[in-house]
Order: C-alpha cells, then structure tokens, then sequence
C-alpha cells in the first residue's frame, strides 16, 4: 500500500511512523523491508536479530482480522 508515506533521505525511501498500530499493520509492506535489513546490523547482539526475526515472523501472520483499527 502506498499512500504518501514514505519520505526521501539519501536516496532511499524510509517510510514515516505509523500513526498508530493499526496503521503500522496496513503499511506492514512498507516497513518490513527495513526490518530485515535490520537484522544484518553489526551493531545488533546475535540475542537482538533473533528477536527482531520472531518480531518479523509474528507480523507477517497477522492479519486484518487481529487489529481492530
């Protein structure tokens, strides 16, 4: 879903908060790219990436149906 909201910073696209969770749900698409590049971070403990990829898993199982907005 793209509806304006992402912005532009060096040539990439970085999507701006979401409003609420709801929001962040529906535009999951948008952010999810951003997530898995996180993983890759040296900065982050191997304990941090393993938590962000159930994070990831866990929202990319739910569905419309588990928000109400």
């Amino acid at each position: 879903m793209h509806d304006g909201s992402f912005k532009k910073e060096s040539g990439m696209k970085i999507p701006l908060p979401p409003r609420d969770l709801a929001d962040f749900h529906l535009r999951w698409t948008e952010f999810r790219p951003g997530m898995i590049d996180l993983q890759c971070s040296p900065g982050l403990t191997p304990e941090q990436a393993q938590t962000l990829h159930w994070l990831v898993a866990l929202s990319d199982r739910i569905s419309a149906l588990d928000i109400e907005p």
